[in-house]
């Protein structure tokens, strides 16, 4: 969770927010598998995201490992 998560009671913000810090996450893991393992990096920077569209947030909506 980040400070941003305060927000989640406002109905609008609410309905569109996604927690930043699995994405994070899943950045940071691209580059210790780089410094590890020599692994490439992508040619973009792109973490996709799988948007909520007014749903309630659910683990494909996270940049998770399953």
């Amino acid at each position: 969770m980040q400070h941003f998560d305060g927000f989640l009671g406002l109905p609008d913000y609410g309905s569109r927010y996604l927690p930043l810090l699995p994405y994070v996450y899943a950045a940071l893991d691209r580059v210790q598998a780089r410094l590890e393992h020599g692994s490439a990096l992508p040619a973009d920077a792109v973490i996709a995201t799988t948007p909520r569209a007014g749903k309630p947030l659910a683990a494909e909506n996270l940049a998770m490992p399953k």
